[in-house]
């Protein structure tokens, strides 16, 4: 909550091990994503945008692909990924939401494509966002 629930490198890491871990319970009908807080995910998180300029091309391009594998890795699940959405989503929350099966959220939700404020294109969750709420 203290970030925001940003996407951060440690973040999206544990949600993919955990969504690994969860791949082998076949007594799993479904996995409910919820915020812990009152924003649901703030996008991505600055102060790993702000390190990777210390970071090579190299470890860059890792982090970029470690974060299109954790949307396909929901896209793709085996079992319905639903989000509760509380609170406002921001960038790469917007993604978030786009690769689950089903989103539900209050009248209050908000959803900000927050990262062309920075002039950043929202690339790798566009194809997603797009395919949810059309052209």
């Amino acid at each position: 909550p203290k970030a925001r629930n940003a996407l951060s490198n440690n973040l999206v890491g544990e949600i993919r091990r955990t969504l690994a871990d969860l791949k082998e319970k076949e007594d799993l009908r479904a996995v409910l994503l919820k915020a812990s807080g009152t924003i649901f995910c703030g996008g991505g998180d600055l102060k790993d945008m702000i390190a990777s300029g210390k970071d090579t091309p190299e470890q860059n391009l890792q982090n970029a692909v470690n974060f299109a594998e954790f949307l396909g890795d929901i896209n793709t699940f085996p079992k319905p990924v639903v989000a509760i959405v509380e609170g406002p989503a921001y960038g790469g929350g917007v993604g978030l939401i786009s690769v689950c099966d089903m989103a539900f959220g209050l009248a209050s939700t908000s959803f900000t494509l927050s990262e062309v404020k920075l002039g950043l294109i929202p690339a790798t969750i566009s194809p997603y966002v797009v395919g949810r709420i059309g052209e």
